[in-house]
């Protein structure tokens, strides 16, 4: 079974999640990479142009400019989970995870596809595939000349949209990255902040009106009511955007192969982590520990567990 990596800073919980595993949908407009907010706008504009005929038949051109800002904002629409193929990277453990202080945490790839029921996987695998896939570098953001080469057929947006969110600038191939791309309304956890901002609090307000969310045993902790006749609703999208919340998907407690801590962790954290894997009888995890080399500019790991 593949397993691939998350790097979490030393503020993350990991009690929290080995008590209710679940793992974070993240915004592309909150990521450090500002080329990775929005669409492309050469490649919105190539595909509002094929809309031309159709807009020709409505009298109305204006509509190339408003398919191109949909197709341009499409990619808010899904949350990312990003992963790494390697718990050593020196840098990742800098950058993600508090400088070394942090945890990285291995999953099975399935992870996602894992906790998805079979009609969920059927719905989805027309919108995304929930296995992580592996991110293109390049030094270029749309290759037109590709572009032309594909049939009309074969401009298919949806696949242009997800090809480019899983290409990033050649600065980035340290990262060694894969990602699931999922759609928000997949999420079932709202967290917020313990004080969210107005317009949070009013888009939570109507939502439990709505009975679209309910209220979870914590303030800040919300669930999405997936009733049966219940379908996608603006209430998912609006609250993903919102710097204040967090939309969390469930994954099983198997999912989880491997626990590395960096070597400037907390040792109490550690303990406390070894104890709780202990009590909730978690066979099969693997805990390590880092340590700095000696004699060159490595770190090791070191079974713990």
């Amino acid at each position: 079974m593949k397993v691939l990596y998350k790097y979490y800073s030393n503020n993350f919980n990991i009690i929290e999640h080995l008590e209710n595993p679940a793992i974070k949908l993240a915004p592309t407009m909150n990521f450090n990479d500002p080329f990775e907010s929005t669409l492309c706008e050469a490649l919105a504009i190539k595909l509002s142009e094929g809309l031309l005929d159709f807009a020709n038949a409505q009298g109305d051109t204006s509509l190339i400019d408003v398919y191109k800002k949909i197709y341009m904002d499409l990619p808010k629409s899904y949350g990312v989970v990003s992963l790494t193929e390697n718990h050593r990277n020196i840098l990742m453990w800098a950058h993600y995870a508090s400088s070394h202080k942090g945890v990285c945490i291995g999953y099975k790839h399935d992870f996602i596809e894992k906790n998805l029921k079979f009609n969920d996987i059927e719905n989805l695998l027309g919108a995304t595939n929930p296995l992580p896939q592996r991110v293109i570098y390049d030094s270029r953001r749309f290759d037109i000349n590709k572009f032309n080469e594909k049939t009309p057929e074969e401009k298919i947006p949806y696949d242009f949209i997800m090809e480019k969110m899983l290409i990033k600038s050649n600065e980035w191939i340290y990262e060694k990255e894969h990602r699931c791309i999922i759609p928000f309304q997949y999420g079932e956890i709202i967290k917020t902040h313990h004080k969210p901002s107005m317009k949070t609090k009013n888009i939570i307000y109507e939502s439990l009106k709505k009975q679209s969310i309910k209220q979870g045993k914590r303030k800040d902790e919300y669930y999405f009511n997936k009733l049966p006749h219940m379908q996608y609703n603006n209430t998912t999208h609006l609250l993903a955007q919102q710097d204040d919340v967090v939309i969390l998907k469930k994954i099983l407690p198997e999912s989880i192969d491997s626990i590395y801590f960096g070597c400037q962790s907390d040792e109490n954290s550690i303990r406390n982590t070894l104890e709780k894997l202990d009590r909730e009888n978690y066979s099969g995890v693997k805990v390590y520990k880092y340590k700095i080399s000696n004699d060159t500019f490595d770190i090791n790991e070191e079974r713990l567990l």
